[in-house]
């Protein structure tokens, strides 16, 4: 028999507008076209925790425990993120992260090659059923080490708030059209932003933020508007609120859709729409993922700065 390849996983935490989905597809449509890009090979499959509280979400097998974890500094970073899991589940087992095995090895396992949350219209201050339950299964994730993860908007922000940051609204309101995104030191050096230009252009579309990093978290990238556009969690869990999914005309159908409140907060709609552009360093982070994900799942090429 062929051998069955772990797929990456999109989680898909939303739709975008009507008008928006009937032009250009959704979410989900554009990043799995992001991914696919790198050409690694890797299948791409899309699960939805809406429907059933998360009850899709893959079981995890061999959570890392508080000792084994406790030997560096990423396993500190595991054995936080599986204390957040524990208090975050509240005790309910029934729903994402139920399945979970706790076998005491120092990483877990998961039936995917890496995991990509997706943005949303919706908000995680609401704290729907399905988003905690994701919330939880993250967690967990990431405690066990089980594949590289990477959370988009809504996803960066779950992501935040699963390990025990604070997602919350953005005290100077949204940040629409494209941004500069300005790298700090610590990025130089990291798996998915190596080689990036000190300042790079992004597609941003954002009421909520995290105004609190999860402990041990590092901090990638930033703006002068967004002071948590990227980080890292341990070795291979990433946020990062700008979208590389978006294109420039999907950038441009997001500020039509937000114009007439952005008028009326005196907004100069014009200016935001002319600083629309491409953003093809943006744009690699997905190919760039899609090349950690097959390195760690023995795939593909294991060159993931490429752009």
């Amino acid at each position: 028999m062929p051998h069955m390849r772990a797929p990456i996983l999109i989680i898909k935490l939303g739709d975008t507008s009507p008008e928006i989905a009937a032009a250009h597809g959704d979410f989900e449509d554009w990043v799995r076209a992001g991914l696919d890009a790198a050409g690694t090979g890797l299948p791409v499959e899309v699960l939805d925790p809406r429907a059933d509280a998360g009850a899709t979400l893959p079981r995890i097998i061999g959570v890392a425990s508080s000792a084994g974890a406790s030997a560096s500094a990423g396993g500190n970073m595991r054995a936080g993120a599986d204390a957040h899991a524990e208090a975050h589940a509240g005790g309910a087992r029934a729903d994402a992260g139920a399945g979970v095995s706790a076998t005491g090895g120092d990483a877990g396992a998961i039936a995917a090659a890496g995991v990509v949350l997706t943005g949303s219209h919706a908000m995680v201050t609401d704290r729907e059923p399905w988003s905690e339950a994701t919330a939880r299964w993250l967690a967990r994730l990431v405690a066990a080490d089980a594949a590289p993860v990477l959370g988009i908007c809504y996803g960066h922000q779950l992501l935040a708030h699963a390990l025990g940051g604070e997602a919350g609204w953005h005290p100077r309101g949204d940040e629409l059209g494209n941004a500069a995104i300005r790298l700090r030191p610590e990025a130089d050096d990291d798996a998915l932003f190596a080689g990036f230009p000190r300042v790079f252009s992004a597609a941003v579309s954002h009421s909520q933020t995290v105004p609190r990093l999860p402990p041990g978290a590092v901090l990638l990238a930033e703006n002068d508007f967004e002071p948590h556009h990227a980080f890292r969690v341990g070795a291979r869990a990433w946020g990062v609120q700008f979208h590389p999914e978006f294109s420039a005309d999907i950038s441009r159908l997001y500020l039509d859709c937000a114009g007439a409140g952005l008028r009326a907060e005196g907004r100069d709609l014009a200016a935001v729409r002319a600083g629309i552009e491409a953003t093809p360093f943006a744009a690699s982070v997905l190919p760039r993922f899609a090349r950690i994900a097959a390195a760690g799942a023995g795939h593909g090429a294991t060159d993931v700065t490429r752009l």
